[in-house]
């Protein structure tokens, strides 16, 4: 069963999430914001929809679909802590690193 959990760096309020690291924002309704609060590696996505239905007062059945497509577009934007998104953020930041040292190549000749 997946844990989701977002990634450190991704910054969520009532009204959007924000990936600083690619750039990406995503305006958010409320229940969105309840799902992403909870997804802190801890619930499964049963157990959120689980949390959810008693706020608002329904089964856990009807807002699993929902808990289920969150976490699944979050996965699509690599929004999630997950090996992937380290990996590419070291991949970003050699890439940088490389272009510098380029430039200072280049630059000085």
């Amino acid at each position: 069963m997946k844990r989701p959990k977002i990634a450190d760096d991704v910054e969520f309020d009532n009204k959007r999430v924000y990936d600083p690291f690619i750039g990406i924002e995503i305006q958010i309704n409320q229940v969105t914001e309840k799902i992403l609060s909870l997804c802190d590696g801890s619930r499964t996505e049963s157990k959120i929809a689980e949390e959810l239905s008693v706020l608002y007062d329904t089964e856990p059945s009807d807002i699993l679909p929902d808990v289920e497509e969150t976490v699944e577009q979050l996965e699509q934007f690599r929004m999630l802590a997950t090996k992937d998104r380290a990996i590419r953020k070291i991949a970003v930041r050699v890439d940088q690193l490389y272009k510098k040292a380029f430039m200072k190549i280049v630059g000085g000749q």
